[in-house]
């Protein structure tokens, strides 16, 4: 009898700590669960500063947050959650948009369309992310070479001469113009020939986009 009500308190303590555990674990998933919310998917060309907690907004209110963020071939794979309220048709497209200048994004989803999304996801044709640096390098590149530079600078001067006789002020801004374009004249050919080498660097790096989405599953992991 003695060696049972010894053992008594010690099975007690244990049970009640098994049921405390037990206990914490429950409100620890009641915490992290999405109770109320729908699981969707999205494909991305780049995820643009998205980052894993951003925000989901509709019509600039908040129905879910970003949960996941994969490399999926040469696609980028959101997971995120919505209001299970909010009905997302065939056509609901996705953009990435900054939040604030400290560098915050978040998702804007506009739910469109009949019925719902296929396998709810929203596919890459239907997502959109913000203008990126290769495509400004590339674009501003062709652009260069489609003007002749002097012959710009040579028609602002022209326009700034005929001018004169407006106030001082524009003339100056005119003439400010023609000066700037002046030195662009003379370093187009170091511009070309950055251009040309920022195009050099981003085929590369697209040559090489296996070896590099390898690279950064291997560190992920």
């Amino acid at each position: 009898m003695k060696g049972i009500g010894m053992r008594s308190p010690y099975r007690v303590g244990l049970a009640g700590g098994a049921v405390l555990l037990v206990m914490a674990l429950f409100v620890g998933y009641l915490s992290s669960a999405t109770i109320g919310k729908a699981h969707y998917t999205g494909y991305l060309e780049h995820t643009a500063g998205l980052r894993v907690s951003e925000d989901v907004q509709v019509a600039g209110v908040s129905v879910g947050e970003i949960t996941g963020i994969s490399l999926d071939d040469k696609k980028v794979r959101i997971e995120f959650t919505v209001d299970k309220k909010i009905r997302l048709g065939s056509r609901t497209t996705a953009a990435v948009k900054v939040a604030t200048l400290l560098g915050t994004h978040y998702l804007e989803i506009d739910p469109t369309g009949p019925g719902a999304l296929n396998h709810s996801t929203i596919p890459l044709a239907q997502t959109s992310v913000p203008f990126n640096l290769q495509d400004v390098i590339e674009d501003a590149g062709t652009s260069l070479q489609q003007y002749d530079s002097k012959k710009l600078s040579q028609s602002f001067t022209v326009m700034a001469d005929a001018l004169r006789g407006t106030p001082e002020a524009t003339r100056r801004a005119l003439i400010g113009v023609s000066d700037l374009s002046k030195v662009a004249a003379d370093r187009s050919e170091q511009m070309r020939t950055l251009l040309a080498s920022a195009r050099a660097v981003t085929g590369e790096l697209a040559r090489n986009s296996k070896e590099i989405i390898t690279l950064l599953k291997q560190s992920n992991l």
